[in-house]
C-alpha cells in the first residue's frame, strides 16, 4: 500500500518524506487526483452542455460562436496594435510583425500555439526591417491619392476598399484602424459598401 501511494504521489508531483504517514500520504494523493479529475469532469460537462445547446438551437449556437471568434480576433488585433508605436514615438513594429503577434495571440487564446509559431514570430522580430521609423509627420498618404471611383457593384467596391486599406497598412505602416479611417475619408461610398454591402446613390 505504501509503495502504491508513493508511486502515485511521485507521479502527481507531491512532495513527501519518510516521516509522512500513510494516512497523510493517502490524503495528499486523493487531493492531487481531485485537482485533476474535477476540472476535467467539469470541462466534459460544459462541453456536453454546449453540444446539446448547439443541437437544440443551431442558429443561436452559430451566432455565439461567431461572436466569440470576433471578440477573440478584436482582442488579438488590439493587443498587436500596441506595438505600432513604441511609447508614443515615431517608430514601431512593421505591419508584418504585428500580424505575427496578432496570430500568436489568437493561437495562445485557443491553446493551439506551437514551437514553429513562436519561431516564426521571433524570426520576424529579429530582422532589421521589423522596426519601422515613421518620421516626424507619420504617414505621407493623402486622401486624394487613395480616392477611387465606386463601381456601384458592392462586391467589387468592397474588394477595392479592402485593397486600399491593405495598401495603406503595408506601404505606409498604418495601423488597421488608421488605414480604415483614412480610406473611408477618401472613399465614403466604398466605405459604405464595405460596411453595409451596398452603395446608396446620391439623391
Amino acid at each position: 500500500m505504501r509503495e502504491w501511494l508513493e508511486q502515485r504521489a511521485t507521479a502527481l508531483g507531491i512532495e513527501f518524506s519518510a516521516e509522512t504517514t500513510d494516512e497523510e500520504l493517502q490524503s495528499l494523493v486523493s487531493q492531487g487526483i481531485d485537482s485533476i479529475v474535477v476540472p476535467l469532469a467539469s470541462a466534459t460537462a460544459d462541453a456536453e452542455k454546449q453540444r446539446q445547446f448547439a443541437e437544440m438551437f443551431p442558429e443561436q449556437a452559430a451566432l455565439l460562436s461567431e461572436l466569440a471568434t470576433r471578440d477573440r480576433e478584436t482582442s488579438s488585433h488590439m493587443f498587436a496594435e500596441q506595438f505600432a508605436r513604441f511609447d508614443g514615438g515615431n517608430s514601431g513594429y512593421a505591419p508584418v510583425v504585428r500580424e505575427k503577434i496578432e496570430d500568436m495571440h489568437q493561437k495562445l487564446a485557443l491553446r493551439s500555439a506551437t514551437e514553429d509559431d513562436l519561431k516564426s514570430l521571433l524570426d520576424a522580430v529579429r530582422v532589421k526591417e521589423s522596426v519601422v521609423d515613421y518620421g516626424e509627420n507619420g504617414s505621407g498618404r493623402t486622401s486624394e491619392s487613395d480616392a477611387v471611383a465606386p463601381t456601384r457593384n458592392f462586391v467589387e467596391d468592397r474588394k477595392a476598399f479592402a485593397t486600399l486599406v491593405r495598401n495603406a497598412m503595408t506601404e505606409d505602416g498604418m495601423t488597421r484602424d488608421a488605414a480604415i479611417k483614412h480610406v473611408s475619408e477618401a472613399n465614403p461610398e466604398l466605405a459604405q459598401a464595405y460596411l453595409t454591402g451596398h452603395v446608396v446613390s446620391p439623391a
